[in-house]
């Protein structure tokens, strides 16, 4: 009927820009997961460890800042059996209640298959593959103290501490790195519970003097 507004379809289809676009999108995420040619799921767990790690640095940082305490970042990387399930996984936050006397407020355990890379010079025999380059944690004390960490007692861990202004003196990197269990049988006293093995895999953190974290990733040499 002449002058009457017919009713407009509810739905519409799909522009062919709206199409490509949606398609872009899904293969840029895509690509992403398989950054390295490594499995979605391996990158996903290394990139989520690399948050958790960033978040655990921050959290010392302010546990200094507000307690008006030193604190520190402890790497548990002791070698012992019974933690082998955390070595080089649990990352702990202390605070200096007095001279030398630390107490943990926080401890995580970064997702299966990640792990921190030692200091130079510190790496347990048996943790990286022979004849390899790898980042080195300088962030790190060099030497691994004996220190309490939550359900562990007493273990070895690497740090690093926090002044009361938030700061760490001195600029450093903390690297991360896929790796696996090794066969229990095969690991004398002393040596690595894991081995590292994969150079594309691999992030990491820089933290200046003032405590604060930049991103990193690590470019095979």
């Amino acid at each position: 009927m002449s002058g009457v507004n017919q009713p407009r379809s509810a739905t519409r289809g799909f522009t062919l820009l709206e199409v490509v676009l949606v398609m872009g999108l899904v293969a840029a995420f895509a690509a992403l997961l398989w950054r390295g040619g490594n499995p979605p799921t391996e990158n996903l767990a290394i990139e989520s460890a690399q948050v958790m790690l960033a978040g655990t640095i921050g959290q010392a940082r302010r546990q200094a800042l507000l307690s008006g305490q030193r604190a520190r970042l402890v790497v548990q990387v002791d070698t012992a059996p019974a933690e082998a399930s955390r070595f080089r996984r649990q990352l702990s936050v202390q605070v200096e209640d007095a001279p030398n006397v630390w107490r943990t407020t926080s401890a995580i355990v970064l997702p299966d298959g990640v792990y921190v890379l030692p200091p130079r010079g510190r790496a347990e025999l048996g943790l990286l593959a022979e004849a390899d380059v790898w980042p080195t944690s300088s962030l790190l004390a060099n030497a691994a103290v004996m220190t309490t960490v939550v359900g562990a007692g007493q273990v070895r861990g690497e740090n690093c501490a926090f002044a009361t202004t938030g700061s760490t003196g001195d600029n450093g990197e903390v690297w991360i790195a896929l790796g696996r269990p090794r066969v229990a049988e095969e690991v004398k006293e002393g040596e690595s519970p894991v081995e590292i093995l994969n150079h594309s895999a691999v992030r990491g953190l820089r933290v200046n003097a003032y405590g604060l974290v930049t991103f990193l990733d690590y470019d095979v040499p």
